[in-house]
């Protein structure tokens, strides 16, 4: 199942901003391909759009509520430090 969202991520937007924040940035094309949108490697545009409004739109909140809701088994070792800044 693809995790479709806006390719390049665009940082303008909550979507975007949150999406760096949970370091979700890499994406491979769609398929088929649809100009300006990839499939990414963890969250949807969509899923994150629902984190945000389930969570006001807070930034450290929507994060830590990504991170224990649904990063556990999916999160790269990489990102340990993140999870223990939070």
């Amino acid at each position: 199942m693809a995790n479709k969202g806006v390719a390049p991520v665009d940082t303008s937007t909550a979507v975007g901003q949150f999406r760096v924040d949970v370091g979700d940035t890499d994406y491979k094309a769609l398929v088929p391909a649809e100009t300006g949108f990839g499939d990414f490697q963890y969250f949807s545009d969509l899923e994150l759009q629902s984190a945000l409004d389930a969570t006001g739109g807070v930034p450290r909140m929507r994060v830590w509520r990504s991170c224990t809701a649904n990063l556990p088994e999916y999160w790269p070792s990489k990102h340990k430090t993140f999870r223990q800044t939070i």
